[in-house]
């Protein structure tokens, strides 16, 4: 268990299970605090370069009293496929791809908005997602959409920029993307890493 997590890599997968916690202390000399006014920094990255990345993360800390984990993960000529799991815990998860398709694995608790961007791509919501999912806008390769009820979220009555719920953000160049939940049936998915990992 950690609270900052960052693995790069170039020519070799990145792949298992990782636990964070976002309340737990970390080494100050390890991890100094961003300057003022600089972006928080992710408490997961995962970069490759020529290799996929297959990741199972699961969020630990209590999301009555945490602030939302953020995470990256990006890859140059390689695959995405990453499943999430939480405890409650908000989050805020950003892939970026090049050459490779991405598939995002969501927890059913996730209610926040999802926000596309592709070149040479397609974007597939799963049976389940997508009777569940508003769509706002579908401009050429960028799309807008909000899993859940927006309304009741609070979404949009204040800056979606200081939005603090759920978010999904996918890009990617030449690459499909899909979305499923983390405990659906997908077809002709490969269940040998992910059986190992919930044991079903």
């Amino acid at each position: 268990t950690t609270n900052y997590l960052v693995i790069e890599r170039v020519m070799t997968s990145i792949q298992g299970s990782w636990r964070i916690d976002t309340s737990k202390r970390m080494p100050s000399a390890l991890f100094p605090k961003p300057e003022e006014g600089a972006k928080p920094k992710p408490h997961l990255s995962l970069q490759t370069v020529g290799a996929k990345i297959n990741a199972h993360i699961e969020l630990v800390a209590d999301g009555r009293t945490q602030p939302r984990a953020i995470m990256r993960v990006s890859t140059v000529t390689g695959s995405i496929e990453i499943a999430t799991s939480t405890l409650g815990q908000k989050f805020s998860l950003h892939c970026q791809g090049v050459n490779g398709s991405m598939t995002v694995l969501l927890p059913r608790s996730f209610a926040g908005p999802i926000n596309t961007q592709k070149v040479m791509g397609k974007v597939k919501l799963s049976p389940e997602i997508q009777p569940l999912t508003f769509t706002f806008s579908e401009r050429g390769d960028n799309g807008k959409y909000f899993l859940g009820d927006y309304e009741s979220c609070g979404y949009g009555e204040e800056d979606t920029k200081t939005w603090d719920g759920d978010e999904l953000s996918l890009e990617t160049v030449n690459g499909d993307l899909s979305v499923w939940y983390v405990d659906e049936e997908r077809p002709q998915a490969k269940k040998g890493f992910w059986k190992a990992v919930f044991g079903s």
